[in-house]
């Protein structure tokens, strides 16, 4: 399967809803931006690391922080989120621009 085909089939998935209230379409950039705001100064850092693909360890390096600590401020995001995996956290993250970062 090509990498063209394999993003629409991730894009497909994300748009058909993974997490509960999360809207579909061009309201998801809006929506993304406002669940981030939920999150502490520090879970945003992370989620922007998990966002940009960087594995726990790279993250909690680039923080200057313990992998542990990464984890623990992940799983807080991923519950504010309303999310079960890095995966779906990481789309929120790109969607509201932390992966460029």
């Amino acid at each position: 399967m090509d990498q063209a085909h394999r993003c629409d089939e991730l894009l497909a998935a994300y748009d058909s809803g993974f997490a509960s209230g999360y809207v579909k379409g061009r309201a998801r950039a809006h929506n993304a931006v406002a669940l981030v705001a939920q999150l502490t100064p520090r879970q945003q850092d992370v989620l922007s690391g998990i966002a940009r693909g960087r594995p726990y360890k790279l993250i909690a390096h680039d923080l200057a922080i313990s992998i542990r600590t990464v984890e623990i401020h992940a799983h807080s995001a991923f519950k504010r989120l309303g999310v079960k995996s890095r995966f779906h956290a990481a789309l929120i993250g790109v969607d509201a621009g932390l992966g460029e970062q």
